[in-house]
């Protein structure tokens, strides 16, 4: 993603970054994903999810990346509300 590289410093990289994370669940339009060593940041959200074999899933919207390595992360599927997000 184009997210900051740290929650304290606010730089935004030149290049696109990539970070893996495991599937803990997958339930409705939801993602609970966790990585050890990495993590999405601030301004990571909307970014597509892609898959171990190179297929994009989606464009997915965050909550709980804020920079935090180690700790879950829900990721929802943007698709499911394109209704209500054009009717806004």
């Amino acid at each position: 993603g184009w997210g900051q590289t740290s929650s304290h410093n606010g730089k935004i990289p030149e290049n696109l970054l990539k970070a893996k994370f495991t599937l803990i669940k997958r339930k409705f339009n939801k993602l609970v994903v966790v990585s050890s060593n990495q993590s999405g940041c601030d301004g990571d959200s909307g970014g597509p999810i892609v898959s171990s074999d190179g297929k994009v899933s989606a464009v997915f919207g965050t909550s709980g990346i804020n920079c935090t390595i180690g700790k879950i992360n829900m990721l929802t599927e943007v698709k499911n509300y394109l209704n209500w997000i054009y009717a806004q």
